[in-house]
């Protein structure tokens, strides 16, 4: 199966972001409030997501033809071989190590799988996002069933500066197929990684910034602070209880007070969002 590349990741500036972007919250959970609090997001482990394959879709050594292992081998060898090796002396390589590979042991791709996994999960960080305010499913599932909170942002200001690359999720009736990395380039790769979902988790309309290094990505690294100006609209959840209002009002720092906040309000399942009248929780 082969999917089309949609969207570029890396460069902000190829990627057509909606005006705001929002980020739904627990108000429950110490380490969601710092979003208020500390002006604070986190960039998560892929290890760390609910969806088994979300950021998780395993690489399909097993889709390798005899040909395409020799090939392999053939491109290890300008790695390996001294580079005064002759062609000859390359496809002897290639041709030895094709005979003698692991590549088609389970034990052994899943043990090659784990690894790789474990060093893209410690280099890579995930912020998910959304452009609606207003989805009743988020509220239910990303702010404790409308008892948290929902933070909208201006994206120049958010995303610039904190991350590496960003774009749109697309959501797929089947995971996309992750070829090893000299059967498909590294970008096409991590598109379909991190910017391919299962059609089930479509309800999220997500879109994602996310944070690489070439190397381990400690816990403060994962933390990055937003500039004031990313701050467009804070929105309490329609279920959050009056006391719970009160502490999260007074939460706010100096810094954020002037921005506009807003009540969400439930009709059934349909969500509308109004203006909060502060004053009476003062």
């Amino acid at each position: 199966m082969v999917y089309d590349i949609e969207r570029k990741l890396i460069n902000f500036d190829e990627v057509d972001f909606p005006e705001t972007l929002y980020k739904y919250r627990y108000f429950s959970k110490e380490n969601n409030i710092s979003i208020i609090t500390k002006r604070e997001v986190y960039f998560s482990k892929p290890s760390g997501f609910e969806d088994p394959f979300d950021c998780k879709v395993p690489t399909r050594w097993d889709l390798l033809t005899d040909e395409d292992i020799l090939n392999y081998y053939y491109e290890d060898s300008l790695r390996e071989l001294n580079s005064t090796a002759t062609i000859e002396e390359r496809m002897e390589f290639a041709i030895h190590n094709a005979n003698n590979n692991a590549l088609r042991d389970k034990e052994f791709i899943n043990a090659k799988q784990a690894e790789d996994f474990a060093k893209y999960d410690e280099r890579i960080g995930v912020l998910s996002l959304t452009p609606y305010n207003n989805l009743y499913e988020l509220w239910e599932k990303y702010a404790e069933n409308h008892t948290g909170f929902c933070v909208g942002f201006e994206p120049n200001f958010m995303l610039k500066g904190i991350g590496t690359g960003g774009g749109i999720v697309n959501y797929h009736n089947e995971l996309p197929v992750i070829l090893p990395l000299y059967k498909m380039p590294f970008e096409i790769q991590m598109q379909y990684q991190i910017f391919g979902k299962l059609m089930e988790w479509e309800f999220e309309k997500e879109y994602r910034t996310i944070l690489s290094k070439d190397g381990i990505l400690t816990e403060n690294e994962r933390k990055k602070i937003l500039p004031v100006q990313a701050y467009k609209e804070i929105i309490i959840g329609a279920k959050m209880t009056e006391e719970n209002v009160k502490k999260f009002i007074n939460a706010i720092p100096p810094e954020l007070k002037n921005v506009p906040l807003k009540r969400e309000v439930l009709n059934g399942n349909k969500v509308y969002i109004e203006d909060f009248i502060i004053q009476e929780y003062k």
